[in-house]
């Protein structure tokens, strides 16, 4: 079964002034067993991390992690060792990268501290950030997975941004 489902989902996604997520499908293709069971949960999880009592804690404050220098990593570049105080699928263990000058967060890698489910052996996460018209917003969700019976597979979120804060985005300006 690993590697024979693919699909694609494109939704437009809105977070409001009151931190309320919603999403709406705009286009869809391949395995229907994958948009529901994958895609669309990936945004049902995302509009659910949202909701007053999860916001908080799945923040990279104190409250949820301890943080270990690890060193320089590049130019300007800081990588940050994450040690979740809670296991829960919602705090990754891993590493973020910081920008030495702005303190923004350009990435951050690892596993969940508890797998979301039992069908999952082993996730990888990728979480990438920059800015948009001034604002630190992601930009890339990407996953490896190690899942039982189906075997390996990849996920993969690419944000685009028509506006932040009520103001339109560009093309290409981020």
């Amino acid at each position: 079964m690993g590697g024979r489902f693919t699909a694609e989902l494109e939704a437009w996604t809105t977070l409001d002034a009151q931190g309320h997520f919603t999403y709406e499908v705009v286009r869809e293709a391949g395995s229907e067993l994958i948009r529901a069971r994958v895609l669309r949960e990936a945004l049902d999880t995302e509009r659910d991390n949202y909701e007053p009592d999860n916001i908080g804690r799945m923040e990279l404050v104190p409250a949820n992690y301890e943080f270990r220098s690890r060193g320089l990593s590049g130019p300007d570049q800081a990588d940050i060792a994450l040690l979740p105080r809670r296991t829960t699928p919602l705090l990754l263990r891993g590493i973020a990268t910081i920008h030495t000058r702005t303190g923004d967060v350009l990435r951050v890698e690892g596993s969940p501290a508890e797998m979301p489910s039992w069908w999952t052996r082993q996730v990888d996460i990728v979480q990438r950030y920059d800015r948009v018209l001034g604002v630190q917003v992601p930009v890339e969700i990407s996953s490896t997975a190690n899942v039982r019976i189906a075997g390996p597979s990849t996920f993969q979120m690419l944000y685009q941004y028509a506006s932040v804060n009520g103001h339109r985005v560009e093309d290409g300006s981020y």
